[in-house]
């Protein structure tokens, strides 16, 4: 009998690539501060996200895959995507850094921050793939392993630890501020709005794996 994979939480499903859109916002804004001249034209605008996100997600994936974040888990499924990890962390991080450089007074076409957000988002997401690659390409065997131990005789891996409905009930309130907070930022471009929305939306994302790590959270059936 083929066991149904863990169902993804929101937190499981983006917070690695949120996680990693702050040290990719912090080079982006970084760059701007101590050598607005990369950002002068919108060539060097592109050239420079594109050198930046490569460096950052090189290092960031490495030591993800050191950590052990791309390995398969008892079903043969990576525990992070890094595909969309890649995508997430530098598209994410270049939205952010939009309203930040324009008070630096460094400023865009909207076709430019339009180019570089798909063309970050390609860079970090092949970046990325490549580096879990490695640690993925066991999967197989894996996968073949548990399904062979996806028995009736073993329920738990039909199984996975939530965190309370009250508890996710509220992480889905946070993040939909923290969306409200992104949209205020960019009308307003007040710094306020920016570490708001960043802590309503780690809340979201890491409160209820953390529930479920102190030993909080409850089992529900993912077999259906």
């Amino acid at each position: 009998m083929r066991s149904a994979p863990h169902q993804e939480t929101l937190s499981h499903r983006w917070g690695p690539g949120v996680l990693t859109a702050l040290p990719m916002l912090l080079a982006y804004v970084g760059a701007a501060m101590l050598a607005p001249g990369l950002y002068s034209t919108a060539p060097r605008f592109l050239l420079t996200v594109s050198v930046l996100s490569i460096v950052v997600s090189l290092v960031v994936g490495l030591i993800a895959r050191v950590a052990g974040l791309y390995a398969p888990d008892a079903l043969g499924q990576p525990r992070f995507d890094p595909a969309r990890q890649g995508t997430c962390s530098t598209q994410l991080a270049l939205l952010l850094s939009w309203p930040i450089l324009s008070s630096l007074d460094i400023h865009q076409s909207l076709w430019t921050y339009l180019i570089a957000f798909l063309l970050v988002g390609v860079l970090g997401r092949t970046i990325f793939s490549l580096i879990g690659h490695g640690r993925n390409s066991t999967s197989g065997t894996t996968s073949g392993i548990a399904l062979q131990h996806a028995t009736p005789s073993s329920p738990k891996l039909e199984r996975a630890q939530v965190a309370p409905r009250w508890l996710r009930t509220t992480a889905r309130v946070c993040f939909i501020f923290g969306l409200l907070g992104l949209a205020r930022l960019a009308i307003d471009r007040e710094i306020m709005f920016l570490w708001l929305s960043l802590g309503l939306l780690a809340f979201a994302l890491i409160a209820p794996s953390v529930a479920v790590a102190l030993g909080f959270g409850r089992d529900e059936d993912t077999s259906r």
